[in-house]
């Protein structure tokens, strides 16, 4: 398991594993064929409109917790734990958005387009 997750992360960190010349030979290198080279399958509209919108509803979650905590803060003037609980929410919620971007990438849903105007 803990093999599994390490070659997931370094997937995900630095792309899938380049096959050795020869093996690249005998399977086809999907870059001469003309393939996308996804090996999970090309990505839909609706699955773009979707990663969208998951993406768009944790960030307002994100920020509306971030709010919360600082309107508990100003209310409470520190007196309760409100605050902290609802700053534990946001740094949960930045993570999980961080690991379904890295997973979503390593999965193929969604792709770095780079800086385009």
């Amino acid at each position: 398991p803990a093999r599994l997750a390490l070659g997931v992360l370094g997937a995900a960190l630095f792309g899938p594993l380049q096959l050795p010349e020869a093996e690249r030979q005998q399977h086809g290198d999907p870059r001469e064929s003309g393939e996308s080279g996804q090996e999970h399958g090309p990505r839909s509209a609706h699955q773009t409109a979707v990663m969208k919108s998951v993406v768009i509803l944790l960030l307002l979650l994100i920020l509306a917790s971030l709010f919360s905590a600082l309107a508990y803060l100003v209310r409470d003037r520190g007196g309760s734990r409100r605050a902290v609980r609802a700053l534990t929410w946001r740094i949960g919620l930045s993570l999980g958005l961080f690991a379904l971007l890295l997973f979503a990438g390593w999965m193929g849903w969604i792709q770095p387009r780079g800086l385009r105007p």
